[in-house]
């Protein structure tokens, strides 16, 4: 028998089979469910929540503070 044979219910009542299938429904890694719930999230947060892309601070700071950097190719004073 296999090992989340047991049936489940998301929190919109919806029930399923198993764990496994509740996450493909919901598009989320198996491992990714259950890390979300060993930290406390409820079920609706670890099903429904989507990361945010974490943006690299210092490329950030750079482009804020001096704009993007000029081609090569590209004219100091162009007019584009």
């Amino acid at each position: 028998m296999a090992r989340n044979s047991k049936e489940v219910k998301d929190h919109l009542g919806h029930v399923y089979p198993d764990t496994v299938t509740m996450c493909i429904a919901y598009k989320i890694p198996l491992q990714t469910y259950k890390a979300r719930r060993a930290k406390g999230y409820s079920v609706q947060q670890a099903l429904e929540i989507h990361p945010q892309r974490r943006i690299n601070e210092e490329k950030h700071k750079y482009i804020l503070s001096f704009g993007y950097p000029k081609m090569p190719w590209e004219k100091e004073n162009s007019m584009c």
